[in-house]
């Protein structure tokens, strides 16, 4: 199994954000596909991301709320 795997992606203004999981690290890592070029991005996630891009640019990933479910959750 690899070390991350790709849970979602949804857009924040123009910006596609990609959700990835971090198997080894235990860890959630949230970022835009523009800054998967930044230093701090570790090598072997730039690589699978590298991997998926196509798929994550056509949406295979994106969150769509469902049309009937209401932006906000009920206050009770």
């Amino acid at each position: 199994m690899s070390r991350y795997h790709i849970m979602l992606t949804y857009f924040k203004g123009q910006k596609r954000v990609v959700q990835v999981m971090d198997f080894t690290g235990a860890q959630m890592i949230t970022f835009t596909m523009d800054e998967l070029e930044s230093e701090e991005m570790p090598v072997e996630l730039k690589k699978y991301i590298k991997t998926i891009e196509k798929d994550i640019n056509e949406g295979k990933w994106d969150y769509r709320r469902p049309a009937n479910m209401k932006k906000y959750p009920p206050n009770f």
